[in-house]
């Protein structure tokens, strides 16, 4: 019975020992298709821009940098801010009895830092790492020394959003 219980406690404490590993818990990566609105032309209407919203949920007291972010193996200019969870967005199309709002970022203790993209991905693919190349997202941070990468399969797509 001694060993039993001796054995289940170390069990216990390896695995709590390996929750924090990785200072990300998790990564949201989203798309939204924009379009001009009520009195845009059918040449707008091809041209609907994909907004893209990333959010990442870092371990409270931990400490990151996001040094890279490629998007389909094309390097991203961006700018990161820290916000609020949770994180809500209001549809701009809403049907039948569905809510006015989506969640993007449910209500957490984690430290919920935003990715804000400033400029388009550039035209040719640069340097993304070709292990990770199948990652439609990918974002290269590092913390004390120690480099990570983290990526998304697969982007989740939101209700479009017509500008009025």
């Amino acid at each position: 019975m001694k060993t039993i219980l001796t054995g289940l406690f170390f069990i216990c404490c390896t695995s709590f020992l390996h929750t924090g590993k990785y200072p990300v818990v998790k990564l949201y990566a989203y798309q939204q298709k924009v379009s001009g609105g009520a009195n845009f032309s059918s040449k707008e209407k091809r041209s609907a821009k994909l907004q893209q919203y990333v959010y990442l949920l870092i371990r409270n007291a931990r400490s990151i940098t996001i040094d890279e972010v490629w998007i389909d193996g094309r390097s991203v200019a961006f700018t990161t801010e820290e916000v609020k969870s949770p994180v809500t967005m209001e549809k701009s199309i809403k049907l039948g009895s569905d809510s006015d709002v989506e969640t993007l970022v449910p209500e957490t203790t984690h430290t919920v830092r935003q990715i804000v993209f400033t400029s388009e991905a550039s035209s040719e693919k640069t340097g993304s790492p070709s292990r990770y190349k199948n990652y439609p997202l990918l974002i290269k941070y590092s913390e004390n020394g120690k480099t990570y990468f983290l990526g998304a399969k697969i982007w989740t797509m939101l209700s479009p959003k017509v500008n009025q």
